[in-house]
């Protein structure tokens, strides 16, 4: 919601700015170049902070996970049952790459699509404003 609220900032802010560039007024210019500088430096921790906590997020559902599939594979010795048949090399190493890639990408598309339809809704209200 954060980025959402940043992102229809920056539209207004934008606007703003751009009109007084057309109308051709130096002082409004000048305000708004300033404030543009100042709203890019306080955005950029709020991304960061959200890259940091999604990264948090995927880290923490990654070890839970693999914690719930090594029991499973340690289980009744199904370990020796998958080695002695020779139908997987390296299972182990396979669990956790497995684990990684479905769990990032997992939720970098739940939050990608999350963002997408909060920009949709937040934005289609400006355009319907205009």
């Amino acid at each position: 919601l954060g980025t959402t609220a940043i992102s229809v900032g920056f539209n207004f802010l934008g606007r703003d700015f751009y009109n007084s560039i057309a109308e051709k007024n130096p002082e409004d210019f000048d305000r708004l170049l300033k404030s543009y500088i100042a709203a890019i430096a306080g955005a950029i921790p709020v991304f960061v902070f959200r890259d940091y906590y999604q990264q948090v997020l995927t880290l923490k559902w990654r070890g839970w996970m693999t914690e719930r599939y090594v029991e499973k594979y340690l289980d009744d010795r199904n370990f020796y049952h998958i080695q002695t048949g020779s139908v997987i090399d390296n299972p182990d190493q396979r669990i956790v790459d497995d684990i990684s890639a479905f769990t990032s990408q997992t939720l970098g598309l739940a939050f990608t699509l999350l963002n997408a339809g909060i920009d949709l809704v937040s934005f289609s209200g400006i355009l319907f404003g205009i």
